[in-house]
């Protein structure tokens, strides 16, 4: 049995539930640049399929903490914190996070800081950014299964 390390989008399995219904397949299911892509390869077990996305972009809330970019991973620090040094983690020696090894690997810090100051202009770092959607809002929301676990009218099984 074949076993492969590979990180992936919550929007990724959505391109995947539709190709594993049968919907004919499509390079990539993405409406915006920060939604998923197709999994199929990947989980069908395709040799040498290539990972679906290259460079992960860990947000808490609405600032960014964290850029992955292969096997590489460097944690921001606070903007509020004036002294603060970045860490880098090579997560295929250290999927744990241990050892920080930005002290020697300087230009990958370099690199990772130059993938996170690219989404200033998107997402944002520490706020909204410019490539933000709006929240999604519904005027007078109903549930789809009532309290009495049936389905609201128009809703029901065929």
């Amino acid at each position: 049995m074949r076993t492969r390390s590979f990180a992936l989008l919550t929007g990724c399995l959505l391109a995947f539930a539709a190709r594993a219904a049968g919907l004919p397949p499509k390079p990539n299911f993405v409406v915006v640049n920060i939604d998923g892509a197709n999994v199929w390869p990947l989980l069908a077990g395709t040799p040498d399929a290539p990972p679906a996305h290259e460079t992960f972009y860990y947000y808490r809330g609405l600032r960014l903490e964290a850029v992955r970019h292969g096997d590489w991973k460097l944690h921001l620090p606070p903007a509020k914190t004036p002294d603060g040094k970045p860490l880098l983690y090579h997560l295929k020696t250290d999927i744990g996070e241990a050892t920080d090894v930005a002290g020697t690997h300087p230009d990958m810090v370099r690199q990772l800081r130059d993938l996170a100051a690219a989404m200033a202009e998107d997402l944002g770092l520490d706020g909204i950014g410019a490539g933000c959607r709006e929240v999604g809002k519904v005027e007078n929301p109903e549930a789809l299964i009532g309290p009495d676990g049936k389905p609201r009218a128009g809703f029901e099984p065929k």
